[in-house]
């Protein structure tokens, strides 16, 4: 339970930190669980604490990658499921089997069980609900969940992500690098990678975001003085997420209905609208 409240309020305000190629928010589910399963365990030390979150991370980052995910504005299909929410759960049971000390083949099977638990999709984030914050405690509860059942004896797949029915096999079509997976494996750390949000909305919304604070600043531009403001963009995966609905009163009704937090933290027409009435993205601005 500290899990799923802590891993849900790391992800609630969306100034967590993500990993971009991996299109992944990371350290709010690994280090609520750390912090949840070494508490069990009346503390850790710090350097093993520190250990279990960094390989977490790691781990989660080039599951994530692995999938040879088409992102281009001519894929015909619309990403339906999150990685985030996957890794919190498969990592997330090998961290908290981490903390709890076990070997090789106890975190293969609490890998497998919370492979048995995978779940995570993204229709929260087009109905603007708050499972899109829930989900992130949820799949790190799950991962507690698989390593206190592995470590009451309970097994699990041990081909969990690469087996004929496993993770790739059946969430990507079986489509997936197996390079990401162990290239440099315990020599480079994918952690370096991981960027902190300089905006409390979508990291897929940042670069347009950015933009539109620096020309303002560059250009001393007043909100009265924009007529319109076009936006280009050529990644399918942004738009999918960030700018529909297309027609503009329909988004406009989503933004001021009860679930108007989630979806303006969602829009890119919305935050950069935000952007050029303040001068700046502001937290505040999404209440």
């Amino acid at each position: 339970h500290a899990a799923l409240a802590n891993a849900t309020m790391a992800r609630a305000l969306e100034i967590d930190d993500a990993h971009e190629q991996a299109m992944s928010h990371l350290t709010c589910s690994m280090a609520p669980i750390a912090l949840a399963v070494a508490e069990s365990l009346g503390g850790i030390p710090g350097k093993d604490f520190l250990t279990a979150v960094v390989l977490g991370n790691d781990l989660a980052i080039r599951i994530a990658v692995a999938p040879r995910a088409d992102v281009s504005a001519g894929r015909a299909a619309r990403r339906t499921q999150s990685h985030t929410y996957h890794v919190a759960s498969l990592v997330g049971a090998l961290v908290a089997g981490k903390v709890r000390g076990f070997d090789a083949l106890a975190l293969q099977n609490a890998l497998g069980i919370a492979y048995s638990q995978c779940a995570g999709n993204l229709q929260g984030v087009a109905e603007g609900a708050l499972t899109v914050r829930a989900q992130q405690g949820l799949s790190s509860m799950a991962g507690v969940v698989s390593a206190d059942l592995a470590g009451a004896g309970i097994t699990g797949a041990l081909e969990s992500l690469t087996g004929p029915c496993g993770y790739y096999a059946a969430l990507h079509g079986g489509h997936y690098d197996p390079g990401a997976l162990t290239d440099r494996l315990g020599d480079y750390y994918t952690v370096e990678e991981i960027s902190i949000k300089p905006y409390p909305c979508c990291r897929h919304i940042h670069t347009a975001a950015a933009a539109a604070e620096q020309a303002i600043r560059d250009h001393a531009i007043r909100p009265e003085q924009v007529e319109k403001v076009t936006l280009r963009v050529l990644n399918r995966e942004y738009f999918d997420v960030v700018c529909t609905p297309l027609d503009k009163d329909e988004h406009r009704a989503a933004i001021l209905s009860d679930r108007g937090w989630v979806h303006a933290q969602m829009s890119m027409p919305f935050v950069v609208a935000a952007a050029l009435c303040d001068g700046r993205v502001r937290l505040d601005r999404f209440a």
